[in-house]
């Protein structure tokens, strides 16, 4: 989670965290199981987090961004791995179908999640 000081910035800072989490989540899907899906570009997941806040939190941020990632880095992977392997049950073993349902998933969470931080941020004008 990343902290900060007001409810509204500490629920935007959680949000975050979920959201950046899901951008690393669905790379480490594709180097783990699926090659074929779509990378996605975790630096610009980070600018368009960013580009909703107002310049006085930038810093911070990033700050926060750059304390999490090395969890997410450790963590994630083995999340990934476990959701993909309900995936591949769901799919009755069909890895090109678990592949699909797991990054549609997860793509479909990003979504919402950055959805959700642009309603968020327009309470920390």
């Amino acid at each position: 989670m990343i902290s900060f000081a007001t409810p509204a910035e500490d629920d935007f800072g959680e949000a975050t965290g979920v959201y950046i989490g899901l951008c690393y989540g669905i790379n480490i899907l594709k180097r783990q199981s699926c090659p074929s899906v779509e990378e996605v570009n975790t630096s610009s997941c980070e600018t368009e987090v960013l580009r909703l806040l107002p310049a006085k939190y930038h810093e911070g941020m990033k700050y926060a961004i750059n304390s999490v990632r090395p969890t997410y880095l450790n963590d994630l992977p083995k999340d990934i791995a476990r959701g993909f392997k309900k995936s591949m049950v769901n799919m009755n073993g069909d890895i090109k179908s678990a592949c699909i349902s797991y990054y549609t998933a997860i793509n479909t969470m990003k979504y919402q999640k950055y959805e959700e931080l642009k309603r968020m941020a327009k309470y920390l004008q």
